[in-house]
């Protein structure tokens, strides 16, 4: 196979790119982020590259970073079942395209690599943000231009991923949903605890969400009916605890939005909205008048640790924390059974959406100076859903080792399918969860905390994104 000659583009063009990489390189968020054997109709994905292309021995570098622990492409063996297979899957991927994959871990050293000309990655996994600096330096490749590759087939995730990873009409990173367990995480993911709610006689919450019944209000009867600090004092039962994730998931949920897009595709500050304050005025009721939230407050560990100890009815986190691939928290620590559910839905939310992806989410990029002329058949293959047979037995086994009934795994991935850009990578000067808090706290307007920051997140807005497309 030819090699690709990307990285001399380059050499005349250091001062531009250093210039762009110390503007936008770092881009700060709104958000501080830091079962049974069952079968299933799973989608029509185009086969795979075939027997007809030979690398002759040819290295793929694909790098990951470590988030809490976990590198998704980099499997442990005898971690779990998914991760042998994942392994299992680069051996057969190695053995049929004639190539060698090694997997390292990555340290965001990728930008001095290639203004060095020195290879890096052929594919990286990274945050959202980090891929829209790379764009903007000139660092990451697009899609578009890449051989051997359909970012549109529906296995390098859904077009509303596609769309929140595009930018000048170029695609420039992709999410591997159906490879080994899918890698996105999504905000918005909320876990309920059924022998809880059972206790205390309580609907469950994933029928109310067929019947369109799950709202704010649904929840907010529920909620009430499980707090229960006086049976057993040294062991108080709380709705949930008023987390980072609760509040940014309440916000969300109701159709609110830091930022949209004007008729040009400008991104315009849209802050205070009625939706907003919905949101915040629905949280204020249930922490101040109905006190269903934990008084005690902590990292995320500690919201984790309190739902897997049965104290927490509902956990509003990021996904990532109820899958058993991850080495934290609920996916491990949960002695009885949890289940999934869409957060409640305000009466100004949109139905379709079942939550939203922030700049804290992974994608896979490809460097510049990577091997462009080949990586795009690579990951063709690469992408492929790992099965056995015809009867995609890896998911099977991501439903025995994560989920506990069949409906948890089907509304997992309705929302992961559902997730739209909260365009939050974008609208870096004010911490969107702090604001909520003070609002919610009394300690400010809501019109007025959000006036406040108007120009400043405008002007940010312009900077950052409005003059590049310019």
């Amino acid at each position: 196979m030819r090699r690709s000659v990307m990285m001399f583009r380059f050499k005349n063009n250091l001062k531009i790119i250093l210039s762009a990489i110390i503007m936008s390189f770092l881009i700060a968020s709104f958000i501080s982020a830091c079962g049974a054997d069952m079968t299933e109709t799973v989608p029509d994905y185009p086969a795979g590259i075939g027997d007809s292309i030979s690398f002759q021995g040819q290295e793929f570098i694909l790098r990951d970073i470590v988030h809490h622990g976990d590198t998704p492409m980099i499997p442990t063996y005898m971690e779990n079942a998914l991760d042998d297979k994942l392994l299992e899957h680069y051996k057969k991927t190695e053995q049929k395209l004639n190539c060698r994959i090694n997997l390292l871990v990555g340290d965001g050293s990728v930008v001095a690599y290639v203004l060095s000309n020195l290879k890096y990655a052929d594919m990286m996994n990274c945050q959202f943000g980090n891929i829209f600096s790379y764009m903007k330096a000139g660092i990451a490749q697009d899609y578009d231009s890449i051989p051997g590759i359909d970012i549109h087939s529906g296995k390098f995730g859904n077009e509303n991923i596609l769309s929140a990873l595009s930018w000048g009409g170029r695609t420039y990173g992709v999410v591997a949903e159906y490879w080994g367990i899918p890698s996105p995480y999504f905000n918005d993911a909320f876990l309920f605890n059924p022998r809880i709610l059972r206790q205390y006689s309580q609907p469950n919450p994933q029928e109310l969400w067929e019947n369109e019944q799950w709202t704010f209000s649904g929840f907010e009867q529920i909620a009430t009916a499980v707090t229960d600090t006086n049976s057993n004092p040294n062991f108080p039962i709380y709705a949930s605890g008023l987390n980072d994730y609760f509040y940014r998931a309440a916000f969300f949920a109701n159709g609110a939005a830091v930022v949209k897009r004007d008729s040009e595709g400008r991104l315009q500050y849209n802050l205070p909205s009625q939706e907003a304050a919905t949101a915040t005025e629905w949280l204020k009721k249930l922490k101040n008048e109905l006190q269903v939230f934990d008084p005690e407050s902590g990292g995320w560990e500690y919201y984790c640790d309190m739902f897997a100890n049965g104290q927490y009815a509902f956990l509003a986190e990021y996904s990532w924390v109820g899958l058993s691939k991850d080495n934290g928290r609920v996916g491990l620590n949960m002695n009885e059974e949890f289940s999934w559910v869409p957060f409640p839905r305000g009466p100004q939310g949109n139905r379709d959406v079942l939550a939203t992806y922030a700049e804290a989410n992974f994608a896979v990029f490809v460097p510049v100076n990577a091997e462009i002329s080949d990586i795009g058949y690579l990951m063709t293959e690469l992408f492929e859903p790992l099965y056995e047979g015809d009867n995609y037995g890896w998911r099977n086994d991501f439903k025995r080792e994560v989920f506990w009934d069949e409906r948890s795994y089907d509304l997992y991935i309705k929302i992961l399918e559902s997730a739209v850009s909260d365009d939050l990578m974008y609208s870096s000067s004010v911490a969107l969860v702090s604001t909520l808090q003070r609002i919610v706290a009394g300690h400010v307007s809501e019109q007025q905390v959000f006036e406040e920051v108007a120009d400043k997140v405008q002007a940010q807005l312009d900077r950052d994104y409005n003059s590049y497309f310019d």
